[in-house]
This record gives C-alpha cells, sequence and structure tokens, in this order.
C-alpha cells in the first residue's frame, strides 16, 4: 500500500491572471520487513587513465560492497574500457561471493579508453526485469566517454547515451554514476543527466578513498527499496489548469521529464524505500474562476501513485480567496522545498557555462535561494565559491561538482 500526502505552497488569490502554485506529493510505502532481494550490476571503469591509486580504492570499494550483500542479494561486477569483461555474474551474497570477488577484483587491469556506452548496454542486458527483485546499476568512472578511438565523445554522442540510460530507467532500474577523482578529467553534467533519467545518484569521489564509504551508503539504500518503479500521474480537474515542470525532491534532487498520457501529466520516478518519504514537487498553474464559481476549496488536480502492484489516488483542491494576506500566507516545507528546487536548477546551469559573469549570477542565486530556505551550509558553499571566482576569475570543476552535489542532498530527511 502506499500512503499519499499532497500539500500545496500557499492559497490562490481570485483575479484576472493565472496563479502559479507548487503542489508537493509525499509518498510513504508502507510494507513489513526489509527491502526487496537486489540485483546490483557494479561496471567499473578500467581504462588506461584508472591506473594506480585510484584503481587500487575502486577495487577495495567494490570488495567492500560484496561482504555487505544478503544471501537473498545477487551481484554482477563487470570492467569496462574498450571492452566490457565480466568476472562475476549472478553471485549471491554470502562469504564464498566475498572470496571469489576478491579474486575477480585483483585481476582487473588498467588499460584501453572509455566505452561507456557499452557498459550501460551490459548493465540493461545483466539486470532482466523481475518484481520480486529491486535492481541497480553503478556507473564507476574517471574521464569522458569516448569513442572506439579514445576521442571524447560530441554533445550529439552524448544526448544518445543519456537517451541509452532514460531506456534503462523507464525499464525499472536505479542508475548511479560515480565520478572519480579530478572533475575536470569527466563531464560532471553528463554523469548528472545520466542519473536524472535513471532515477539514481550521481557521487562524487573526489578523493578516491571516499569511494568505499559513499557506494556502501548507497547499497544499504538500495536495500531498503521496496518498491522497484513508481509512477506519478497529475490530471487537471479544471478547465485551464496546467500542470507543469516536476522533480523527485526526496530522497535525492532527480530532474523529472513528463510524458503526456491520456489521464494527464505521467512521471517516472523511480524506486520507493520502506518506511521514508518520496516526495515530487510539481508545478501548477490555476486560472481566474469563472463567472459566478464561489471561493473556497476547489479541486483543481487529481494525482495518481503506481507501483509495486498497488495504486493510489487523491485529489488537491485549493483554497481561492480575495484577500491578499490569506493568499501570501506560505506553507514553508513547501515553499522551502520550492526554493531547493531551484538551487538544484541553477546547481545544474552551474556545469554549463564557463562564463565568468553568469557564473556569478548563478552562484548569487544559489546562495540567495538557499538562505530563503534555511540551507546556510548550501548558502556558504555558494558564497564561497563565489569569492574563488572574483578572486582566481575562474572556478574550478571540482568546486562546481561538489555544489550540486551539495545541493541534489539538500532535501535529505534527517
Amino acid at each position: 500500500m502506499l500512503n499519499l500526502e499532497l500539500k500545496w505552497d500557499r492559497p490562490a488569490r481570485t483575479g484576472p491572471n493565472e496563479c502559479r502554485h507548487t503542489l508537493r506529493v509525499r509518498i510513504v510505502p508502507q510494507v513489513t520487513g526489509s527491502g526487496l532481494p537486489l540485483r546490483l550490476a557494479i561496471a567499473l571503469d578500467v581504462s588506461g587513465s584508472m591506473e594506480g591509486v585510484k584503481l587500487q580504492h575502486a577495487k577495495a570499494a567494490c570488495e567492500a560492497v560484496t561482504g555487505l550483500l544478503r544471501k537473498e542479494d545477487r551481484l554482477w561486477l563487470a570492467g569496462f574500457s574498450s571492452s566490457v569483461t565480466e568476472i562475476m555474474c549472478n553471485e549471491a551474497g554470502g562469504t564464498k561471493a566475498c572470496t571469489r570477488a576478491r579474486s575477480a577484483i585483483s585481476a582487473l587491469q588498467a588499460s584501453g579508453v572509455t566505452r561507456t556506452d557499452l557498459a550501460l548496454e551490459w548493465i540493461r542486458n545483466s539486470l532482466a526485469p523481475d518484481p520480486s527483485f529491486s535492481r541497480v546499476g553503478i556507473l564507476i568512472t574517471d574521464g569522458h566517454a569516448t569513442d572506439p578511438r579514445g576521442q571524447a565523445l560530441k554533445d550529439a554522442d552524448l544526448t544518445t547515451l543519456v537517451g541509452q540510460a532514460g531506456t534503462v530507467g523507464e525499464g525499472g532500474i536505479t542508475l548511479c554514476a560515480v565520478g572519480m577523482g579530478d572533475a575536470a578529467h569527466f563531464n560532471t553534467a553528463f554523469l548528472a543527466d545520466l542519473t536524472d533519467r535513471g532515477r539514481g545518484e550521481f557521487i562524487y569521489a573526489s578523493d578516491p578513498t571516499t569511494l568505499r564509504p559513499a557506494l556502501e551508503s548507497r547499497l544499504r539504500s538500495s536495500q531498503a527499496i521496496a518498491v522497484n518503479q513508481a509512477v506519478v500521474t497529475v490530471k487537471a480537474l479544471r478547465p485551464g489548469v496546467r500542470v507543469g515542470p516536476a522533480c523527485r525532491f526526496r530522497p535525492e534532487y532527480v530532474a523529472l521529464e513528463g510524458a503526456g498520457a491520456a489521464n494527464g501529466d505521467r512521471y517516472t520516478i523511480g524506486a520507493l524505500a520502506a518506511g521514508s518519504s518520496t516526495d515530487v514537487v510539481v508545478q501548477v498553474a490555476t486560472p481566474p474562476l469563472g463567472f459566478g464559481e464561489r471561493l473556497g476549496p476547489q479541486e483543481v488536480a487529481e494525482v495518481t501513485v503506481e507501483g509495486g502492484g498497488s495504486t493510489t489516488s487523491a485529489r488537491a483542491s485549493i483554497e481561492w480567496t480575495n484577500s491578499l494576506i490569506t493568499a501570501q500566507s506560505l506553507d514553508s516545507e513547501v515553499d522551502n522545498d520550492r526554493l531547493m528546487w531551484e538551487v538544484n536548477v541553477y546547481a545544474g546551469m552551474l556545469q554549463r557555462t564557463s562564463d565568468p559573469l553568469r557564473t556569478a549570477e548563478v552562484l548569487k542565486a544559489i546562495a540567495d535561494n538557499a538562505t530563503r530556505a534555511g540551507q546556510p551550509d548550501v548558502a556558504q558553499r555558494a558564497t564561497a565559491d563565489l569569492d574563488e571566482l572574483m578572486k582566481q576569475g575562474v572556478l574550478p570543476p571540482d568546486r562546481r561538482t561538489k555544489t550540486m552535489v551539495q545541493a541534489r542532498k539538500s532535501g535529505a530527511l534527517p
């Protein structure tokens, strides 16, 4: 069963103009016991640039994850470079798996180029659909995706790979990506796009020693998955109501792409964890009341959540008022989520501009919105980035990436 809670940021004011609102959809699966058994596929970059400390720590992190698998879990593990070398397939958790993993992982050597396309294809082919398992793929890389000759892929080819990740995500696989080492050597925006389309998590291991705890944390989250894939549909109930952009804000930020359907705007939001909240934030525009329509609560949209064989629906009513004071009364929780949604949009822009003036504008917007949302840590980081930009004239990729990661995690509940 899925519990569903709907909250608006504020009432609607009467008048001649359209009003824009934020609707928060909170979903909590009500299940007994722990999460579903896990099918986990890890694709580890073993191209030439991984040689040395990075590959050493990546091997150790993968070995540690193997030791945390439950007996009911299953592991696929491969190294990828110019081709994919599968070293573990459908391996059950337990002591024997740890021993085999240690031997298999130690044999991986760094050489070749970074065929991210082959890694994504391997993840999808390894994790066949099965409703009794949660399915998670993790891509670990330290460099730009390349063609067979080792040339970094152009934007059009990267877009194709993002579409490939979308196919993985729509198929019910949670796709996570790890950027290792100096962010100047990989494309943060691209890896973030992969995880958005795969409804997963972007992890930044700037220091290779941080990869192990990050993967262990990701594994624990994956073992808590109770619903493999959930879909939210928002259907307008009044003429003129427009359902706009949306994001998954909790447990971590993911930009969502809506798909029009006969019964409303449809958003695939990914897996749901047992006993914890998954929050989707949607922009909804409401038209003016019609002639003779009364003030007070009016049903605006119907929200339906499907996942794990369960379907739950609820109707979102908004209060219409002619009082300016009442219309300006905000639900602080929902409004703060809206502000941090904007912070995440700006943090994404930060990865896509090299112009110092535009970078400064984006950082100021991040700091301002984060301050208003009661997120001082995010605001302080953006302010420090701005100081660095003013002093050096550029903002290093490492700082840009860390700011984005912090913003993406800002919705996490204690």
